[in-house]
């Protein structure tokens, strides 16, 4: 007679399978490997997949977040190449588009500034997971300077700083830390601007003001059912103003000289509407922004070098050893057409 066989349970058959939908620890293996062999088979695999493996262990991410950093410097360092083999020839260069090879460096460029003082600060995952889906739609075909231009890096970047996870050791240092580092990093795409000057500045003790203008820019908001203490307080604001600051300078040093006006959804009850306006006129358009910071003489000197462009993004800027440290910005946007009004709005960026 053949043996009886005990009947499982329904607990002992669903135990079961979920042993069995457990995955191999495939990714274990492949850590133990040398780093210049896991870049190699990183290569082979798309950048669509390398989005899943991140999501696999801490360990396979911080080790995608290196080689993908690693490829994107050697994808900017080629595309320097060929602009200088191109510029070499005289431009005639039938395989590289030197215009449009210029336009592209010029927006990675851009890029940079807006990100670099974060990752110089550690915040290395949070690039390399906006770097991914930049890379991927490469890789699918698509030209440089569209992908640059449509899948608002900058946005998705800023908003991971907006949710600072509560895993933090110390949140209120964490989120003053990259407040600070959000002001440097707005001066220092504000100084970038063709027409940017310096109008004041006002030092005391502990409280240090900036005016600032930019000629030929303005950006205004359309207010919907919200008060303006309301509007200046909501989170989407910094992430908002600081990608359309990006945006105009990507339109200024791409298309000098023509006019143009855009509108940028936030994500919050209001609309921003934006551009660059060139005019003759007496009444000129542009754009006046007033830093008013409470902080330690050490920021105020910090925020000082960043306006003169004195502060090395590729070093990070120390944490803050206070508690006080506040800014408000405060904005006016000028047009040149008379039948517009001038528009005043501030932002809470603390």
């Amino acid at each position: 007679m053949p043996p009886k066989t005990r009947k499982r349970t329904a607990e002992q058959r669903e135990g079961g399978e979920k042993r069995k939908k457990r995955p191999s620890p495939v990714h274990h293996e492949l850590l133990k490997l040398p780093i210049e062999l896991i870049h190699r088979i990183m290569a082979k695999v798309s950048f669509r997949q390398q989005k899943r493996m991140r999501n696999v262990s801490q360990k396979l991410r911080d080790t995608q977040t290196a080689y993908i950093m690693y490829y994107h410097r050697n994808y900017v360092r080629k595309l320097k190449r060929l602009e200088a083999k191109a510029e070499a020839n005289g431009g005639k260069d039938v395989d590289v588009d030197v215009k449009r090879m210029k336009s592209v460096l010029s927006l990675l460029h851009i890029l940079d500034q807006a990100t670099s003082f974060y990752v110089s600060a550690g915040y290395y995952s949070q690039f390399a997971n906006n770097l991914l889906p930049f890379h991927a739609k490469l890789e699918m075909g698509q030209e440089g300077i569209e992908v640059l231009r449509s899948h608002r890096f900058i946005d998705h970047f800023y908003d991971e700083f907006e949710r600072v996870p509560s895993t933090f050791s110390d949140k209120e240092t964490t989120v003053m830390h990259l407040r600070l580092i959000y002001t440097v990093t707005l001066l220092n795409l504000l100084r970038k601007f063709r027409y940017f000057r310096i109008l004041r500045f006002e030092n005391s003790i502990m409280h240090f003001k900036i005016a600032l203008e930019v000629k030929d820019a303005f950006i205004g908001v359309i207010f919907e059912s919200m008060t303006a203490r309301q509007f200046s307080s909501r989170r989407g604001l910094r992430v908002a103003f600081i990608s359309i600051v990006n945006q105009l300078l990507e339109q200024e040093q791409l298309y000098y000289g023509v006019n143009g006006s855009y509108q940028y959804v936030a994500k919050m009850n209001g609309i921003f509407h934006y551009g660059l306006e060139r005019t003759r006129a007496r009444r000129c358009t542009r754009l006046n922004l007033i830093f008013s910071v409470l902080a330690p003489r050490s920021v105020c000197h910090l925020l000082r070098d960043a306006i003169h462009g004195l502060v090395d993004p590729d070093k990070p800027i120390p944490l803050l050893n206070t508690a006080v440290f506040n800014v408000r910005l405060d904005v006016k946007s000028v047009r040149s057409l008379e039948c517009v009004e001038d528009q005043d709005y501030h932002i809470n960026i603390t």
